[in-house]
């Protein structure tokens, strides 16, 4: 009986990945306020790192959604102030 109903539920949890890439984007802005959403230009990018104007450091494992990004593309990104260097720590870069 209870695979049966997990089975049933299991359909109405099933999202697109874009929808739950929003719904995971909400829910980080909404938990904490130090998160800040910032929009710039990738500046630098190699194969594990990149710039966004300059400033802002992001590893490629928070670029979401597998895209490729380009030096001159523009980005969002959401961030947090790192504490021990004060400046932003990306969490999520799109």
């Amino acid at each position: 009986m209870l695979r049966f109903i997990s089975r049933a539920l299991a359909s109405w949890r099933r999202m697109d990945s874009s929808e739950a890439e929003k719904a995971q984007h909400l829910r980080l802005l909404e938990g904490d306020t130090k998160l800040k959403t910032v929009q710039g230009v990738v500046t630098k990018f190699c194969s594990d790192y990149g710039l966004i104007d300059e400033l802002i450091y992001f590893s490629s494992d928070v670029v979401t959604g597998n895209v490729l990004l380009k030096v001159g593309q523009k980005v969002t990104a959401v961030v947090e102030e790192d504490k021990t260097s004060h400046g932003l720590k990306v969490i999520k870069v799109r």
